[in-house]
């Protein structure tokens, strides 16, 4: 499947991105603490990889299967915010 060069370069600068946010989820401190318990810590490590995998997915779809809703959930249709264009 041959896909136009500007989604070839949205794909790939977002999982880029995506690979970065989950460098920054496994390199950040987790040391339990009088506010931070450790099921806190298991919570929000768990919640942030969640959410990376379902932009993965958010990414993918856009991308690849060309589906429009994954793009303004993600923020990426800056065209019609800029312009108010449909």
């Amino acid at each position: 499947m041959n896909v136009p060069k500007n989604v070839l370069w949205f794909e790939v600068l977002l999982y880029l991105s995506l690979t970065l946010d989950a460098l920054s989820v496994a390199f950040q401190d987790r040391t339990p603490s009088a506010e931070v318990g450790e099921q806190m810590i298991m919570a929000a490590t768990l919640t942030a990889g969640g959410l990376i995998l379902l932009l993965v997915y958010f990414v993918r779809l856009a991308a690849r299967r060309r589906k429009n809703w994954p793009r303004h959930l993600a923020g990426a249709d800056h065209r019609r915010q800029r312009y108010g264009t449909r």
